[in-house]
């Protein structure tokens, strides 16, 4: 029995930070795909649904620095967890405030505001699914690291290229609202990509 193994057998660890944050990815996850659905059909069923994710994203992640306070282990570095959970929590509240602001300025979903949309939700469950590996297949979530670097591409890609089209037009109130939203979600996508970068330390660090 290794070092690890028989230091948790005697001293057994009070709480469970790998299900901590696959619950916060799984709220964060489903917040994103809410906003995605919403984007489709303005439904207040996915608008209230997607607030209410939040709100148990949030809870979660008190609930995870309550504990972090007082654990006296941790699976692997405080630091990461807390930096992890706190990165996790930009993403679903950029996305709430995505969603903000498409109904204030009541602007369309058009083709871009869908694709990036959709790449969000891919992204955003690659996340989810790693992080529930992360405990007992590290290798495989790392796996998965990739999928959400190449969602996030995408995005990029067609953020520029939706700008590109529309330096083409004379401004308008129109222009002006799709460029904002497209501006908020590439904001998801930049914080997306952030936990990715956390995530892919604290897979290094379990191997």
């Amino acid at each position: 029995m290794d070092t690890k193994k028989l230091f948790n057998r005697l001293f057994p660890p009070k709480y469970d930070f790998f299900e901590t944050l696959r619950r916060q990815a799984e709220f964060t996850s489903e917040g994103v795909r809410r906003l995605e659905k919403w984007l489709v059909d303005r439904s207040d069923r996915n608008y209230d649904r997607m607030l209410s994710l939040a709100e148990e994203a949030d809870r979660v992640r008190f609930k995870m620095e309550a504990d972090l306070s007082e654990a006296f282990l941790t699976p692997f570095s405080r630091q990461d967890i807390y930096i992890f959970s706190v990165r996790m929590n930009r993403i679903i509240e950029a996305a709430k405030s995505t969603m903000f602001s498409c109904k204030v300025y009541d602007c369309p979903t058009d083709n871009v505001i869908l694709g990036m949309s959709l790449a969000l939700s891919r992204g955003a469950k690659s996340l989810s699914d790693a992080t529930s590996m992360l405990e007992k297949n590290p290798r495989h979530a790392e796996r998965l690291i990739d999928n959400m670097r190449q969602e996030k591409y995408l995005i990029v890609i067609q953020y520029r290229e939706a700008l590109a089209e529309m330096f083409k037009l004379e401004i308008s109130s129109d222009t002006l609202k799709r460029r904002e939203i497209y501006r908020e979600l590439r904001d998801v996508a930049e914080h997306v990509d952030i936990v990715v970068d956390v995530l892919h330390r604290i897979v290094v660090r379990l191997y």
